[in-house]
């Protein structure tokens, strides 16, 4: 165990005061953890793929970096369309929608009452 300075004499106290802590830490100490040595059996075979299984991993790898590819030119050339760096177009032929009609005489409206 790792211990700050100063730690580690309250904790040597607290069991050298309890027998049941004392008994335990040592019981731990003495613990020692083996891991197992049974392997698998079939552990070549576990791994192994296929033809046909390799050759469909392959054609899905290279499809998603056809794909990745192909997203990131369209997403690039798209910012290149809104960033403002192209020439603007100009519309050359302007058709207005509203009827304009130029007088120089002034109008003059009678009213005419209707009683």
């Amino acid at each position: 165990m790792i211990f700050r300075p100063g730690k580690k004499l309250n904790w040597m106290r607290s069991l050298l005061g309890d027998e049941t802590r004392r008994k335990s830490y040592e019981l731990i100490q003495k613990l020692k953890l083996k891991p197992l040595t049974g392997a698998l059996q079939e552990k070549a075979s576990v791994k192994k793929l296929t033809i046909s299984q390799k050759i469909f991993r392959l054609s899905v790898i290279g499809l998603s970096a056809a794909a990745t590819i192909a997203l990131l030119i369209s997403l690039f050339l798209l910012s290149l369309k809104h960033s403002g760096r192209e020439t603007p177009q100009i519309v050359q032929n302007i058709i207005s929608d509203t009827l304009v009609i130029e007088s120089r005489q002034a109008f003059t409206y009678k009213q005419e009452n209707q009683y």
